[in-house]
């Protein structure tokens, strides 16, 4: 049977159709419908009917507005009832027991659906829970895993790894007298519920049955009931059907026309719904049997992209003219079963297909507004009060996941940047208050100074509420729920005004049952509570439902049948996912009292989907290949049953993400009049340009690094990190040795300094803490000159012991060197002075401007080789075995020695009365490894030829080699024939990883 032959008639169609045929007055009829939706659709088709001309439309409800007209409950909100349920709690519980309300919420949900589904199944609520505190001597082994996590993260304990005894000593008894108290907190509850004149689900359903038993027919609202789409139903919902069938006021529709329901009696869609149909004969047809279509399964490997290509299957429906109006596409659907692909889907909507219309729920808590709200939260929660001050100060890294946060980047990235960059210079590691005094998001940073003041609470979410006004407003929407523009009640609005607006209605609400209840606050409770409350609110997307292309979740689909029909999230372990709700009621005595289980969420799941694929004609069903969390990467179980169990034709795609990679761009730099012009300016005295040691580093290691930093003077800004980065550490170690070997004030004055061992073992002593947290105010946290002796604290502090350790390294090795040379004192000839000259080398082509600076020269003694020292407090080579190694773009680690060698040779050129010099580098990581060392042998003096005994190595004079490597580098540099090329890709570390320019060249 091809598709275009297929029999279509929707289930609400046949239903209208079937009591419109009738010829009888249905005014005083009452059609009961799972939900709204199905109910809106159904007056379509009875409005649409020709013989409905002249025939009065019934009454249609829902199930639950049924209940509320029969039993006339006031519903509580979610968080009225679990604020009625504390203070219930609070009147049975001792002080032992009691617990604090942010930590009580978690037990408060699960109690609450516990309480709810005992009277939706008409349970004893006495005797089950007599039998869950009997059951709770057994063991804990049927703790569900979320139920046991928070046992672990609120009592601190490990169930696992304990007993049963000793689980419920460690927890104080507090987990017991909850457990052994439900009874008795379930009629407190109900009778707080009864004083504030409200009710929850299960109790309004189980009053509805008492009063459906006890009033007469003349007594109930409407003549007849007819309940129809039904399919898993409570023990209340079974009573109200079995009393009015009894009075003889009710009938039933069951869509259960599909294949898989009539040939298959073992498939899991007709666990309930085949028992229902005995006690509740259908009213309606049921010769018609719906075959399935041809279904086409496409497997993409991307969740996201499911929602992308959702919208290129509606692209073929439009151009094959399966979509009989493009302007009013209501017979094609796309279903969600993951609510979380909606935003992706509506960011892929195709113009091919004007009018949409959405109807799901969407969780406020995925909205970008409670994201940053929680992150707020957090950084409250984690902000403390230094010194015994009345203000807070913010961690620094919670301040920046604020200020980076989508919603503060749209509507303040200026001011957001700005205080970045102020936070980023500062290094600071906590952040006051006071500081975000006058930015347009400085509500976000005030703080409750007293948590138990209800009057700050108070503010404090009035403050939250005018800046979630305030954002909403920059959108140009208006969010107040409290006093809405009417002018603006029928324009669209953006979505995240209308999360900011239920976010708004949420905070409304909390202040109001702050205020109603007096929940008692402690430490942190209001933000915690407010994220809590955020995750049982959706938001219910509500357009037009009898025009344009619908998008809906699965639980909207109930009643209604497309044409065509796109589903996506069809992979197992999603689609039917298993819902794992935590409860006090274990399975088994669920079971035994014939609860709601697990079994009942995928009987549901397993109907809905068959029935809806069972009247449609074309059907495309889109699932994720990759593995994720959750995910297996493989369709789900229902595509199999279709095709190996009821013979369905399917149709099989698998897209292929076909992600060409980018090439390298093999980049060269002329060298034209600009640049050519730039580099000769490295070797014109009076040009004021010059070359350092770790430029030269640069042109070796990539020219195309240096011509984007040092030609045309492009930003190399370090990336931003929470502690203190290593050349920071470096500039701090090396400030604080200066401090003692060559204070600043010799600096330019030529004289030499003497520094015994009297005065490097005083400095340990009594200067050496105090010297390293001035300078780590000054280099790191950037304080001015009065605040250099404050006390460190957060990541400054932790990294002060090891930034004492290395000074004291080098402090101690020079001792040493003092010992083993037999002298009592250093010479220092100089630390940190900058030189600038133009340096030729000898013998070489090139000479060119240089500037460097040494970071101590010296004499042990007063004698010997003047030591050109340089501090390495990374992991630099301090042994070589070829002079190429030196400017070798591959060999980095060796790059120290380059530089080195480059200072003593300059050193020389100014000092040529200095005979011997020897180049040392201080590895502070390893001291015993000091000095420079070529092949096994320490150069004392890199003028000198290298001695050594084998006849080869003494033909070698090492500065002479160095002089004609760093000539070939420098020779080519200043050739304007050779272009500026990026670094060779095939090395075997190439320096890419780290280059902040690496996106130029695509490396």
């Amino acid at each position: 049977m091809t598709s275009s032959d297929r029999k279509h008639t929707p289930f609400l169609e046949q239903v209208a159709t079937h009591y419109l045929n009738k010829d009888i007055d249905l005014s005083n009829y009452c059609f009961v419908f799972p939900n709204r939706r199905s109910g809106q659709f159904f007056k379509d088709y009875f409005t649409r009917s020709t013989s409905a001309a002249t025939t009065m439309l019934p009454e249609v409800e829902t199930i639950t507005e049924l209940v509320a007209e029969i039993t006339g409950d006031t519903l509580a909100t979610p968080i009225e009832a679990i604020s009625i349920l504390y203070n219930a709690y609070k009147e049975i519980a001792d002080d032992n027991s009691l617990q604090e309300f942010d930590k009580f919420i978690f037990w408060g949900n699960t109690i609450l659906r516990d309480f709810n589904d005992v009277d939706m199944y008409m349970v004893d609520p006495e005797q089950i829970f007599r039998n869950v505190k009997e059951l709770k001597e057994i063991g804990t082994d049927y703790l569900t895993p979320e139920l046991k996590q928070a046992i672990e993260n609120i009592f601190k304990v490990h169930i696992d790894s304990q007993d049963s005894d000793t689980l419920w000593k460690s927890v104080e008894g507090r987990y017991v007298k909850l457990w052994e108290q439900l009874h008795s907190l379930y009629v407190t509850f109900n009778k707080l519920l009864d004083q504030e004149e409200l009710s929850y689900n299960g109790r309004s359903l189980k009053k509805a049955v008492q009063c459906v038993d006890k009033a007469t027919a003349q007594e109930l609202p409407h003549d007849k009931y007819i309940f129809a789409g039904f399919n898993v139903l409570s023990k209340c919902e079974q009573e109200i059907f079995k009393k009015l069938k009894q009075k003889g006021l009710a009938e039933f529709c069951w869509d259960y026309n599909s294949r898989a329901f009539r040939d298959d009696k073992t498939n899991q869609a007709t666990k309930f719904i085949s028992t229902y149909i005995k006690d509740f004969p259908n009213a309606i047809d049921e010769t018609e049997i719906n075959d399935f279509p041809d279904i086409t399964v496409i497997g993409i490997p991307s969740n996201v992209g499911q929602a992308k290509y959702a919208f290129q299957v509606v692209d073929e429906l439009v151009e094959s003219k399966k979509i009989a109006d493009v302007n009013n596409a209501i017979d094609t659907a796309i279903v969600l079963p993951d609510e979380s692909l909606f935003i992706p889907l509506l960011n892929s909507v195709s113009d091919k297909v004007p009018n949409i219309n959405v109807t799901l729920g969407y969780p406020l808590r995925g909205s970008s507004i409670v994201s940053l709200m929680r992150i707020v939260a957090q950084m409250h929660s984690r902000a403390r009060r230094e010194g015994g001050k009345r203000d807070f100060a913010f961690l620094k890294e919670d301040v920046k996941c604020v200020l980076s946060h989508p919603v503060i980047k749209s509507h303040y990235g200026p001011e957001a940047t700005r205080l970045t960059s102020e936070i980023d210079n500062s290094n600071a590691y906590t952040i006051t208050e006071k500081q975000f005094s006058g930015y347009g998001f400085a509500d976000l940073f005030e703080t409750i100074h007293d948590v138990k003041n209800e009057e700050e609470i108070e503010c404090y979410i009035e403050r939250i509420k005018h800046f979630v006004e305030k954002t909403c407003l920059a959108t140009g929407q208006q969010c107040n729920a409290a006093a809405p523009d009417p002018d603006a009640e029928d324009e669209p609005m953006s979505l995240q005004a209308a999360f900011a607006r239920q976010y708004l209605d949420v905070l409304n609400e909390t202040q109001d049952v702050i205020s109603h209840y007096g929940i008692p606050m402690c430490e942190c409770s209001i933000f915690y509570l407010i994220d809590r409350l955020t995750s049982l609110y959706t938001i219910p997307f509500q357009g037009e439902p009898l025009a344009g292309l619908q998008v809906m979740g699965m639980l909207e689909t109930r009643c209604l049948d497309f044409k065509n029909l796109i589903m996506l999230s069809m992979s197992e372990r999603i689609f039917p996912r298993k819902y794992f709700s935590s409860s006090f009621i274990p399975v088994n005595m669920r079971r035994h009292y014939q609860m709601s289980t697990i079994e009942h969420q995928e009987s549901m799941t397993a109907y809905y989907f068959y029935r809806l694929i069972s009247r449609a004609e074309n059907v495309y069903l889109l699932y994720d290949t990759t593995t994720q969390s959750l995910g297996s990467g493989e369709h789900s179980r229902f595509i199999d049953q279709l095709e190996k169990i009821y013979g369905v034709k399917m149709h099989f795609r698998q897209l292929n993400m076909k992600i060409k990679p980018a090439s390298s761009l093999a980049i060269s730099i002329d060298k034209d009049e600009a640049t050519w012009k730039a580099i000769e300016a490295y070797r014109q005295e009076a040009s004021g340009q010059y070359l350092s040691a770790s430029s030269i580093k640069e042109l070796i290691r990539c020219p195309l690094k240096f011509y984007f930093h040092h030609i045309q003077k492009l930003n190399e800004d370090n990336d931003d990190s929470e502690f203190m980065d290593a050349s920071t550490f470096g500039s701090i170690v090396h400030d604080t040795l200066q401090q003692l070997y060559y204070p600043a004030e010799l600096n330019g004055t030529g004289k030499h300094n003497i520094v015994n061992k009297g005065a490097i073992e005083g400095f340990i002593k009594k200067r050496l803490e105090n010297c390293v947290v001035s300078n780590t105010n000054s280099l790191y946290l950037h304080k001015k000159e009065a605040e250099l002796d404050d006390p460190l604290t957060g990541d400054a502090l932790i990294v002060k012991d090891a930034l004492i350790i290395f000074v004291k390294k080098v402090l101690t090795h020079d001792l040493d060197l003092l010992k083993k040379h037999e002298t009592d004192y250093f010479e220092i000839y100089e630390c940190e002075q900058q030189h600038e000259l133009t340096l030729k080398l000898p013998g070489a082509k090139q000479q060119f401007n240089f500037m460097y600076r040494i970071d101590r020269a010296d004499k042990i003694g007063g004698k010997g080789p003047l030591r050109i020292i340089d501090y390495k407090t990374g992991g630099d080579e301090t042994k070589f075995s070829y002079t190429a190694d030196l400017v070798d773009p591959t060999k980095s680690k060796l790059q120290a020695i380059m530089q080195l060698f480059l200072y003593c040779n300059a050193y020389a050129q100014e000092h040529p009365g200095e005979k011997e010099i020897q180049p040392v580098i201080y590895k502070l990581k390893d001291m015993d490894k000091s000095g420079i060392f070529y092949g096994t042998n320490e150069i004392a003096d890199f003028k000198a030829e290298y001695a050594d005994a084998s006849p080869e190595k003494k033909k070698h004079n090492v500065n002479a080699e160095f002089v004609d490597e760093i000539d070939r580098v420098m020779s080519n540099f200043f050739d304007r024939e050779v272009k500026l090329k990026q670094c060779d890709a095939t090395q075997q570390a190439p320096p890419c990883s780290y280059c902040k320019f690496v996106e130029f060249c695509r490396r």
